[in-house]
């Protein structure tokens, strides 16, 4: 039902590749930044578990794209690190919770980051220094 909300309230398409904690959106720029925005909104509300349980105070979510083009995979080979060292060192730091999508078949690689605001901003710094 959210889904279906977002999607008609932006134009936008949603595809939420299970088991895999990624949400591809397709449309127009506009119709991809207020989707965007709305997926946002509901994963700060909400812990993001599979049951579905009850939004842990305080908690965000931040899904950001690492871009589109032949460039995508290698900024996320980046942030993951050799055997995943970089992100685990990201989390151990930030206390955050960092998740890279594994999405081969999509040039748009995305990475979820949950945690605090004051964690999630740490990691997002971290990120977006390398």
């Amino acid at each position: 039902a959210c889904i279906k909300k977002i999607e008609q309230s932006t134009g936008a398409r949603l595809d939420v590749l299970k088991n895999r904690e990624v949400i591809v959106i397709k449309g127009s720029t506009a119709a991809i930044a207020d989707a965007k925005k709305a997926v946002e909104e509901v994963f700060s509300r909400a812990t993001g578990n599979q049951a579905g349980g009850a939004a842990v105070p305080g908690e965000v979510s931040r899904i950001s794209s690492f871009g589109s083009g032949p460039d995508a995979g290698r900024l996320a080979s980046i942030v993951i690190g050799k055997a995943g060292a970089t992100v685990r060192a990201i989390q151990d730091e930030t206390g955050a919770s960092v998740r890279v999508s594994n999405e081969r078949d999509f040039q748009d690689r995305r990475v979820v980051v949950r945690g605090t605001a004051e964690q999630v901003g740490k990691a997002e710094s971290k990120i977006s220094a390398i």
